[in-house]
């Protein structure tokens, strides 16, 4: 009788339902495989937020890794955020929310839980673990702190106005130190498809440089966190008359004023579709020698890929945004309201407004000379 292969369920490129990659390239067998990566630790994290915070907390990941022992990490996040954590090199396995029950059948050496919102905590809390980092809930489910050897900091933050203005530690450093973790100030890891990469240097191709990426809305969550459109008409003429050209990003409220704004400009605005695709997105930005945006998934981007950025910022905390040495941070510093984190507000003129178009097009001026 023929003997059994041998099967190595603890290598890295092990999948359990179907070969793996040089088993269907080559026929290779786990038997003398030069591929073999035996993995150790099982880590689990559980990050769910809005798509942006999800991409700069993989910026943890290699701190994360550090402390464990040839560690095979599983990251529980929501549907949207798969394709920021595909391919990253950190990561074995994502699963959704939908998919949180599979996790019930393993027991994870580490679990680090970066999210204190109550449901990310809910499956946080269910799942078998020898070590807990990270947010703990109480009996009501909500985030009442941090796990032993956890730095409270962002917990606190959380609940009091106060202690939100004063903080200057960035948002990854609180965070890290949350699981008793220092971040080590390494970059998200961006995502990069070639098809998208492809299409989108062929949209930029005829743009003349240099070519200037404006992020034109910030979502619906906090009203003041968008410039307005007249502002952003104005910073484009600016750009145009000093010889840029514009790329327009933006979701789908804002899909009809950027083709009607690039149809101002033809010969040097363009507005790049990407809404509800993030590889898309991902690929446009990386054609620009400089972005401007709000407090967004795009300035994660920007940050990741090295493309530097000026950002504005005014419900939300300046301090806790994380940036490369190039790119700048604007906000209207005489107003003591800064961020308030309220959804909308009645001071006229708001914190965005303050921020003039001449002044802002300066700013990404100085970004495109350090940048070059």
């Amino acid at each position: 009788m023929t003997p059994p292969r041998i099967v190595h369920t603890d290598c890295l490129l092990y999948r359990g339902s179907m070969p793996c990659e040089p088993h269907k390239a080559t026929g290779q067998l786990c038997e003398d495989c030069p591929h073999y990566r035996p993995l150790s630790q099982r880590i689990l994290i559980v990050k769910l937020g809005a798509m942006g915070d999800v991409l700069r907390t993989t910026a943890l990941l290699p701190d994360i890794a550090a402390r464990h022992d040839r560690p095979h990490v599983t990251w529980l996040t929501r549907a949207e955020s798969v394709e920021l954590l595909a391919g990253n090199p950190l990561i074995q396995r994502v699963v959704t929310t939908a998919e949180a029950g599979t996790l019930g059948a393993v027991e994870f050496d580490a679990l680090y839980a970066l999210d204190s919102g109550a449901d990310a905590l809910a499956y946080a809390q269910s799942v078998r673990t020898a070590a807990y980092h990270g947010f703990v809930a109480g009996k009501f489910g909500t985030c009442t702190g941090v796990a032993p050897g956890g730095d409270p900091a962002l917990f606190e933050m959380g609940l009091w106005d106060d202690l939100k203005r004063a903080n200057r530690r960035s948002y990854l450093e609180l965070l890290g130190a949350s699981a008793g973790i220092e971040y080590s100030l390494g970059r998200p890891h961006v995502p990069l498809d070639p098809a998208e990469l492809l299409r989108a240097e062929e949209f930029a191709r005829d743009l003349p440089r240099p070519l200037i990426g404006i992020n034109t809305d910030a979502g619906d969550r906090w009203e003041r966190k968008n410039w307005n459109p007249e502002h952003i008409a104005a910073f484009v003429e600016l750009a145009r008359n000093d010889g840029a050209s514009v790329m327009l990003f933006g979701g789908v409220p804002v899909r009809e004023r950027n083709r009607l704004l690039a149809a101002s400009f033809p010969d040097r605005v363009a507005a790049f579709e990407s809404a509800g695709n993030v590889r898309r997105l991902i690929a446009g930005i990386a054609q620009c020698d400089a972005l401007l945006t709000g407090d967004t998934l795009a300035m994660h981007i920007a940050w990741g890929l090295d493309v530097p950025t000026a950002v504005l910022f005014g419900p939300t905390s300046l301090h806790e945004i994380d940036l490369d040495a190039r790119s700048v941070k604007m906000a209207a510093q005489e107003l003591p309201c800064l961020a308030c984190y309220l959804k909308t507000c009645d001071v006229d003129p708001h914190c965005m407004d303050r921020l003039l178009p001449a002044d802002v097009y300066d700013r990404v001026r100085e970004v495109l000379a350090a940048a070059r």
